[in-house]
């Protein structure tokens, strides 16, 4: 199996419909912080394709962060990348240059 991260601007459904995925794979880094949140996206990434694309909607799995990473939020990594301070303690090592771009 082939896992890739990916960033688009268009429905995250309609990419992974385009490299033919067989799931979505999301992190959370609690229930309790991202539960109905991402059970709301989940819901769109549903009901979408449905709808909107007349197909039928990529599985969503979650993946629970360990808790020693539960401080860490898109909005920290931004929040860094833009003050130009490190972020090697956030990202998986080697993809800092790729997460700064992303984010910067």
């Amino acid at each position: 199996s082939c896992v890739c991260v990916a960033t688009t601007a268009d429905y995250i459904w309609r990419f992974a419909k385009g490299v033919r995925a067989r799931a979505l794979y999301r992190g959370v880094r609690t229930w309790r912080k991202d539960g109905v949140d991402e059970k709301v996206l989940e819901a769109l990434n549903t009901f979408g394709p449905l709808l909107i694309g007349r197909t039928t909607p990529v599985p969503t799995r979650f993946l629970e962060a360990p808790p020693m990473y539960a401080h860490v939020s898109s909005t920290l990594v931004r929040e860094r990348v833009s003050s130009g301070r490190g972020i090697e303690d956030l990202v998986p090592l080697g993809s800092e240059g790729a997460v700064a771009q992303m984010y910067g």
